[in-house]
């Protein structure tokens, strides 16, 4: 995959557009960052990029289209340009951008932040640089679509958020989600039986992949997880099921519910591994949702509440096999790390050794 860096993009307006260049033009010279390092200055006509080597002299590098893939617009000099400093509207004729002052160029005045810039008007701040989060390195599990651009807002608890070019905001987890997603990502657990009364598809997923159960149990709200689960969530839907992410999380009370439902204990995620596996990786490992979400629990704090020994013994108890070698060719007792409590690696151990 290619890294995406959410970094800053200096646009430089034309003073005046006539009326022809609106309808042909809709930004004259701005930076974009390279995957690879360093700034570059690039003419943006409409949904054409130009790398401008000298004044008049511009040279086509690529087309960036809505619903393209749109992780690079183009490869030019060995390296891919990112265009995630910016997002375009599908007919092209809005975008939103970020602005940073200590690269922008005279005679741009614009002060750092995020903004949106519709033909024929002016640029509208939607967040001055003081509300943004710092440059950011992701490795994103899909392409992201052109219209769209992620953002970091530290005050609404590090949750990744995303703005288009018509200047709707949402948590980025939620793309192309439905209104049982956000009611789950935010804990309400009436508006969720509401709406699955009224058909809304309880494993449904986002753009990434999310469930609405799964977005419970990332954001801890478990008695909304509970009462998902009871009116019929799958807990192994997903690449990451919402069982192994209860387990990763520590979400004792969702995994007991899941248990009593009979889930399938020995059931693998997309990447192979079992929920045992997961229960005894107690460490920094976050989960696929790392990149949208901030963790709520720490290793030490799963340590302290002795949540890694209790979540074992449960699934061993459950029939979880401690001596399944999974097709990485190991067992769950290979997942122990320093943070795993001795009293979980001797259930671990002794689980290893059955069958």
């Amino acid at each position: 995959m290619v890294l995406y860096r959410i970094s800053v993009v200096v646009l430089l307006l034309a003073n005046q557009l006539s009326a022809a260049q609106t309808s042909t033009k809709l930004s004259d010279v701005f930076y974009l960052s390279r995957v690879t390092g360093g700034f570059s200055i690039f003419k943006w006509e409409r949904f054409d990029i130009y790398d401008r080597h000298s004044p008049g002299k511009d040279v086509y590098v690529g087309t960036v289209r809505s619903g393209q893939p749109a992780h690079t617009v183009a490869s030019f000099g060995g390296a891919d340009l990112t265009q995630k400093q910016f997002a375009v509207a599908a007919d092209g004729n809005s975008i939103v951008f970020v602005q940073a002052n200590f690269l922008a160029p005279r005679p741009s005045h614009l002060e750092g932040g995020i903004y949106l810039y519709e033909h024929g008007g002016t640029p509208r701040m939607l967040h001055p640089v003081s509300e943004l989060g710092g440059d950011h390195w992701r490795r994103w599990p899909k392409p992201i679509p052109s219209d769209v651009l992620p953002f970091d807002h530290p005050t609404t608890k590090h949750v990744v958020w995303a703005v288009t070019p018509d200047g709707n905001e949402f948590p980025l987890a939620l793309l192309n989600g439905g209104k049982l997603h956000e009611a789950a990502l935010d804990g309400r657990t009436e508006e969720c039986v509401s709406l699955v009364e009224k058909g809304a598809a309880l494993d449904g997923s986002t753009y990434w992949g999310f469930t609405p159960l799964e977005l419970a149990v990332i954001a801890d709200h478990e008695d909304t997880a509970v009462q998902l689960l009871q009116l019929g969530a799958d807990p192994l839907a997903g690449t990451s099921p919402p069982l192994h992410e209860a387990l990763l999380l520590g979400r004792l009370r969702v995994v007991e519910e899941m248990l009593a439902k009979g889930v399938d204990v020995n059931a693998l995620d997309g990447y192979g591994i079992s929920a045992l596996s997961v229960a005894a990786r107690v460490s920094g490992d976050h989960g696929d949702f790392s990149m949208f979400f901030e963790r709520s629990e720490t290793p030490r704090t799963i340590v302290d509440q002795q949540l890694a020994t209790q979540l074992i013994r449960l699934l061993i108890e459950h029939g979880a096999d401690g001596s399944f070698r999974n097709r990485h060719g190991k067992i769950p007792l290979d997942y122990v790390t320093r943070f795993t409590p001795p009293e979980a690696i001797e259930l671990l151990l002794a689980a290893s050794t059955k069958n």
